[in-house]
């Protein structure tokens, strides 16, 4: 899909979302998803406690 936005044209793609994988879970901070094997989120560092499982 290609869009303009102020006139600047915008290229947008996207795709079905992949099945993830049991408990992986999302950082409450930044919000990335990380692996289950994961104690801390990869992008930010915030620990796994008071996660979210997916």
């Amino acid at each position: 899909m290609v869009l303009s936005v102020l006139d600047q044209r915008v290229s947008m793609h996207y795709s079905e979302p992949k099945p993830r994988a049991n408990e992986d879970w999302l950082c409450n901070k930044c919000g990335v998803q990380n692996f289950k094997r994961r104690d801390k989120c990869f992008k930010c560092g915030v620990p796994k406690s008071g996660k979210y499982i997916l």
